[in-house]
């Protein structure tokens, strides 16, 4: 299958036509979200260089994905993690009714300190700048991680450069989705941007002497994220946070895969009107609940030159957290939760492992997506060579991370070059190094399903190429 891509790199994640809108108050609602990607309607690259011509340079690329998602999880990197809050002042989506969860969930579950700040009607984009740059100047550091969360509208403006706006009023108060992004590219700190909007900047990643930079959001190209409710992303973020803080540390990368398996995996019900009853078209039949629910991509906007995830894990809290608040109508921000300033850690650290190695609960959790990848290796073998085919499937068999049990080869195909599929959890995909030879072919939620159709069948796989 032809993948788009964009200066020679796969997309992580195909775009989706999905429009979902959110029902409450029976009106419709649509919110915003992430990474405008504008694509050219390019074929497959079929140059030399969109193939591998070593297998170890995959192995190294696919033992660090590895390693970058689970080796050093149970460490304690950050001392303390702060968390701003951003939506507007005059927001017409109802977002708060979700913020006010999210805070007590940082708050009460994690013990992170959380500011939440208003975008302000007059001179948004230069207030909301100098909100972000007191944030980074109070508090970043090396060994502290900051979370920056916005909900909110998103659009593109007729220049197609995304913008944040604060409601659907032809005269709504708006600012470039970007203007923030190069203050936080330069911290020191591990940023973690958490976005719930529609289109913004789809960033170019690059290697930073600062702290990494990573981002989960809504939604992909063009498409529009769900409405507040329990088919959004911040409610599955929520969700998956407040599990997560009872385990170990988890990788930010991992938490993406876990926010997809639980939006993708929703079963439709049958619609229900305003009241609750279950609605019946004129011929009698109950129509479904329309598809709700999109796909929430990754990112890196910077990161060091062996990718690593940050680490999300609740910290040791000496003193009583005050209870969270809504700040004051207009832009000045309310601190709502301090951990006092005390010495964090892990909560729990004396009963985890800190062997830094992948453990088998690791590799077999059963709540993960997977991601089928082609992987393209230059051959310089004119015909078939079946001894050559062997050679390279027997080295790659060998080559896969031999604790990585859900990292499978699922099909082997001879082309101009060898094409190689391989399924891998979405946060091991996520931790793969950009390259033109690894692209993504879909989400899969079962093994290759091939022989056992064959045998259900009672058929075996015919050649189309032979009479």
């Amino acid at each position: 299958m032809d993948q788009p891509q964009q200066d020679g790199k796969p997309l992580r994640a195909p775009p989706l036509n999905d429009t979902p809108v959110d029902k409450t108050e029976g009106r419709n609602v649509t919110r915003s979200a992430p990474f405008t990607l504008p694509l050219p309607l390019n074929t497959h690259n079929v140059v030399t260089n969109a193939h591998i011509h070593d297998l170890q340079l995959f192995s190294k690329d696919l033992s660090a994905a590895v390693q970058a998602v689970w080796a050093t999880r149970h460490e304690s990197r950050y001392s303390d993690v702060k968390v701003l809050i951003l939506s507007w002042e005059d927001d017409d989506l109802g977002v708060y009714r979700e913020i006010e969860d999210l805070k007590r969930t940082f708050c009460d579950l994690f013990h992170y300190e959380v500011t939440e700040w208003w975008i302000p009607q007059h001179k948004p984009e230069r207030k909301l700048n100098l909100e972000v740059g007191k944030f980074l100047e109070r508090y970043d550091s090396k060994d502290r991680l900051l979370i920056v969360y916005y909900a909110g509208h998103g659009f593109l403006n007729e220049q197609r450069v995304p913008m944040w706006a604060a409601n659907r009023g032809p005269s709504s108060p708006t600012l470039p989705s970007n203007s923030i992004q190069s203050q936080l590219e330069e911290a020191d700190s591990d940023v973690l941007l958490l976005l719930d909007c529609c289109h913004a900047a789809h960033p170019t990643l690059t290697d930073s002497d600062h702290g990494v930079t990573e981002a989960i959001a809504a939604c992909g190209f063009e498409t529009t994220a769900s409405g507040v409710g329990p088919h959004s992303f911040t409610d599955a973020l929520i969700r998956e946070l407040e599990i997560a803080s009872q385990g170990p540390p988890i990788a930010v990368a991992k938490l993406h895969g876990r926010i997809l398996w639980r939006l993708k995996t929703w079963k439709p019900s049958l619609q229900r009107d305003r009241d609750g009853n279950l609605w019946q078209n004129e011929d009698g039949t109950i129509p479904t609940e329309a598809e709700q629910r999109v796909t929430a991509v990754h990112c890196f906007l910077t990161n060091e030159t062996i990718y690593r995830s940050i680490m999300l894990a609740p910290l040791k809290s000496g003193l009583n957290l005050p209870s969270v608040s809504s700040p004051q109508t207009g832009s000045s921000p309310s601190s709502l939760a301090s951990a006092s300033g005390s010495t964090a850690s892990h909560v729990g650290d004396e009963s985890r492992s800190s062997s830094g190695k992948t453990t088998s609960s690791d590799l077999h959790e059963p709540d993960q997506a997977q991601v089928l990848v082609s992987i393209s290796i230059d051959s310089n073998e004119i015909e078939n060579n079946p001894s050559e085919n062997v050679r390279i499937y027997t080295e790659i068999l060998r080559l896969l991370p031999a604790s990585a049990t859900r990292i499978k080869v699922e099909g082997f195909y001879g082309s101009f070059s060898k094409l190689v599929l391989i399924s891998m959890p979405v946060c091991v995909w996520n931790m793969l190094p950009e390259n033109p030879a690894y692209s993504f072919v879909g989400f899969v939620t079962t093994k290759n399903m091939m022989q056992d159709l064959q045998l259900a069948s009672g058929t075996k796989y015919r050649d189309p190429t032979k009479r």
